[in-house]
């Protein structure tokens, strides 16, 4: 009795393996492995453009209206292509051009690259700021880049620079231009034509002398 209570049991822990070895393997088909998947290991957003990897895209900004955008694009080809970046810039649609060096990867933003200031824009820290990326003939993309502040300290001397002070223009000084003061007309002498006529009183007779 003791040996067919064991082989039972035997068969049962058998039978209960394979239910879970089952439902394991039904989860895998059920459910995606993560680490198949694409993913972005910083705070920014990726994606492809043709010949160009657009990699770790994200703005820094400290009002909301500007901001510098940081990204390193992945040129494979042994030409310099062009990346254009369209986003709404107050009431008008606005581009900015960058230059991929060949065979390389270009940063935008931060280290020693070049920095890029978007402005008039509504993208206070914490937002989904849409930028459309496009390369030449190949289909753009457009991203939805996260807008961060320079809080972290990471992103601290990320932050757009001030926008430059207009130089005031001198105002000229006026030229005063002098009148010349009237010149006076001389007046007639009343007794121009008289020379050399004497009268008499007495006798009243002029004589021309």
């Amino acid at each position: 009795m003791r040996s067919r209570g064991v082989g039972v049991r035997a068969v049962v822990s058998i039978a209960l393996a394979g239910a879970v070895l089952s439902g394991l393997t039904a989860c895998n088909f059920i459910s995606p492995q993560t680490t198949l998947e694409r993913y972005d290991p910083s705070d920014g957003v990726s994606g492809n453009l043709g010949n160009l990897e657009v990699r770790n895209a994200l703005l820094v900004t400290t009002d909301g209206t500007r901001a510098s955008l940081v990204v390193s694009v992945v040129n494979s080809t042994d030409t310099i292509r062009t990346l254009e970046i369209q986003y709404d810039s107050g009431s008008t649609r606005a581009t900015t051009t960058v230059f991929a060096a060949a065979n390389s990867i270009t940063q935008i933003g931060g280290g020693t690259g070049s920095q890029v200031v978007l402005e008039d824009i509504e993208a206070p820290a914490g937002a989904l700021l849409p930028l459309y990326f496009q390369s030449g003939n190949a289909e753009g993309q457009e991203l939805q880049v996260p807008v961060l502040d320079g809080t972290l300290g990471t992103y601290t001397s990320l932050t757009p620079s001030p926008s430059p002070t207009p130089t005031p223009t001198p105002t000229p000084t006026p030229t005063i231009i002098e009148t010349p003061a009237p010149t006076e007309t001389p007046v007639p002498d009343d007794t121009s034509g008289t020379e050399g006529v004497t009268t008499d009183p007495d006798t009243d007779d002029t004589s021309v002398g």
